[in-house]
This record gives C-alpha cells, structure tokens and sequence, in this order.
C-alpha cells in the first residue's frame, strides 16, 4: 500500500474460549485486537493501545503480537489475568459471549509514548465503558483526537453480559453518543442501532444518528441480510456474499470494520466522495468479513487471505 497509514487501536486484547464437542480451545481476540490485526495484515502501520496479564495466556499473546509483526510499544504488562470471553456458538454459529473480566481494563494511556503522526484511530471495545482505567484512556484518546484533528471510527461492541444492569445500561449510551457525534465511520449492529436510538425501525435509527453526525458515514450490519450505510442523508443497501459454510461469526464485525477502514483511507474518503465510491468501499469491506466466517476463531482467516 502506497503511503501506509498510521492507523491506532484501543481496548481489550483477550483470550476467546471455545468448547468443540467437549475439546477447549482457545484462541487470541478481543474486538479492537482484531481491527488492529486485520489492519496490519492488510499492510498498515499499526498502534495497538492494550494491556495483557500476568498469567499463562500472556506469553500466547506476545506470540501473536511477534507473528504478525505488530510493534509492542504501547502494550502495558500489568499485574492481573487475562480477560477471558467464552464463545457460545448457536446453531447457526452465530456467536454470544460470556466475559471473565481482567487485565485490559487496568490498561493507562501515557500520550508522551506517541511519537508518529497518526492518520485514523479506531475506538472498538467490549470493555471500555466499564468505568476504570481503560475508560478514562479511552476519554483521553478522544480528547487527542479532536484536539489534532484526527479522524476516528467508532463501534459500540455492545456486549449484554457486561451491560447487565438498568443503570450501566444508561451511562453506556450516553458514553456512545458523545464518541459517535464526531466520528468519521460509525458501525452498527442492527440491536446496537435500536437500543442507541431507542428506536425500532432501522431506517429510523439511521436517521437518528445521521441528525446526530450529519457528516459521518454510518454503516449497520444485519449478519447475513444486506449492509446499510447512510450518507449525505440517504440511506443505501449493500447485498453481501451468501457463505455456505459458516463455522464461527466471531470476530466478523470486527473485520467488517478494518476493511471499510482500509479502504476509507485507501481511497482517500473525504466529505465529497460519492455514494457510489462509498459503495464500493462497504462491498469491499464485506467481502473481506465473509472470509472471516469460514474458520473458528476471530483471526485464523487472516492466514488464508
């Protein structure tokens, strides 16, 4: 890629624990680990902003970061175990989570680290607005970002096995909508769409955050019914490929993203583009998601690609 990007992802790297026919299997995740991974494996400079234990599963970790050649400098080793998401796979394999909270929530951005010009920065985390350290890093990142004028995604990773009461359920949205009226691309998970809007109609959820960020590219995922995106106040529908042999969606979304950011940046987006540029964006980045689903676990496809 001609002038690689500088591109920085911040949250949770952890450990995704699957149970196959009786057999544990444990495989490297966590939603803003894997942008990070994708977005390197397609050829930019990556900045990974998270924190890894003290425990077993670290060292696996650090293998990770070696083999995909991803800079370690801004990992913070701390004083915990890892964070632990069990995979629960339907029947359909669609996937659901139940989280063993740990070390990446104590993760403190030092913004004197940062010593490169960064071009784009993505805020994707499960477990970023659980209060802690990682929140007030995640707080800091925005700041650093509006300040330079960085453009910046944002994806709400909602998770309801950590947003499990009334009361975190509603400091939830409101940490969202002050991340998402500002953000360049924001994606959406069609539950993350109506339950940040209180709406229930998608196209109305659309709406909803177009007046919110007339200037944003906003994207809903609905799995395997089509892709909207809005823009310039209209509201587009992208088909996507039909898998015919799904093994695990995890991570999907994940990859959705880092291939509409790729191309966002390869392509030069702008507030001019044109719905017919962006819609060649989103059918690009959906086509490197749909490889994701082939393979058990949110990264083995990047081996095949």
């Amino acid at each position: 890629m001609k002038n690689k990007k500088t591109i920085c992802s911040i949250g949770e790297i952890l450990i995704d624990a699957y149970n196959i026919n009786g057999e544990e299997k444990f495989e490297i995740g966590g939603a803003s680990f894997n942008v990070a991974v994708s977005l390197k494996t397609l050829g930019n400079e990556i900045l990974f902003f998270g924190a890894i234990g003290n425990d077993e599963y670290a060292q696996k970790m650090l293998e990770t970061f070696a083999s995909y050649e991803l800079n370690t400098k801004y990992l913070k080793n701390v004083n915990n175990h890892s964070t632990i998401a069990k995979v629960i796979l339907d029947k359909n394999n669609d996937r659901n989570f139940i989280f063993t909270k740990g070390a990446d929530q104590n993760f403190d951005l030092d913004l004197n680290l940062i010593d490169k010009k960064i071009d784009f920065i993505h805020f994707g985390s499960a477990t970023a607005f659980l209060n802690g350290k990682l929140e007030i890093s995640y707080f800091k990142l925005l700041d650093y970002a509006l300040k330079n004028n960085i453009p910046y995604s944002f994806d709400p990773n909602y998770r309801d096995n950590l947003i499990n009461n009334s009361k975190i359920l509603e400091e939830y949205k409101k940490k969202c909508l002050i991340f998402i009226k500002n953000a360049t691309f924001i994606k959406f998970s069609t539950e993350e769409a109506y339950l940040l809007s209180g709406l229930n109609n998608i196209e109305n959820s659309l709406l909803f955050f177009g007046n919110l960020n007339p200037s944003a590219l906003i994207c809903i995922t609905q799995g395997k019914e089509d892709t909207l995106f809005y823009w310039k106040a209209k509201t587009y529908y992208v088909p996507i490929k039909k898998i015919a042999n799904v093994i695990d969606t995890t991570g999907a979304g994940d990859a959705f993203v880092s291939g509409v950011i790729h191309y966002l940046l390869k392509y030069n987006f702008s507030s001019k583009s044109s719905a017919k540029e962006i819609l060649k964006i989103i059918k690009l980045g959906n086509e490197f998601a749909s490889k994701n689903v082939e393979y058990l676990g949110a990264l083995t496809f990047l081996n095949y690609i």
